[in-house]
């Protein structure tokens, strides 16, 4: 009789671990599953803000779009020339104010790239969740 104890006891101790076995594979694939939803979270998250910073720089390129038509400042005549003639047109911007404004539209640019490269890093909650997978 106590060989069948034995006998039933480590086949009680058997079942018991495949149970606790099985548990843990459950608990794994639960814990993947939430960490996955996480960092479809985060992404769509990332996503939606660069997509607004990327409107929002759309907004500054058009503005600065806007300005290389509008002349700024006071007035100012400019000669221009064609094949056999020159014409002097009054309100006209002039060549530097048109490059002034070319320089300021690409800074709003190069200003919103860094911006945007800032936003690719990842926090160290991300990249700890990257290495859990």
């Amino acid at each position: 009789q106590r060989q069948k104890n034995k006998k039933s006891s480590s086949d009680v101790l058997k079942i018991k671990l495949e149970v606790l076995e099985q548990q843990n594979e459950l608990i794994a694939e639960e814990q993947k599953e939430r960490e996955r939803k996480e960092m479809e979270a985060a992404a769509k998250k990332k996503e939606h803000e660069e997509k607004e910073k990327l409107e929002a720089s759309s907004a500054a390129e058009e503005e600065a779009a806007a300005k290389l038509v509008e002349p700024i400042g006071t007035p100012q005549t400019e000669a221009l020339e064609t094949p056999g003639k020159t014409e002097v047109v009054a309100g006209a911007p002039t060549g530097e104010m048109l490059e002034e404004t070319r320089k300021e539209a690409e800074k709003e640019k190069e200003e919103a790239e860094e911006e945007e490269e800032e936003e690719t890093e990842l926090s160290s909650e991300e990249i700890e969740a990257i290495s859990q997978l």
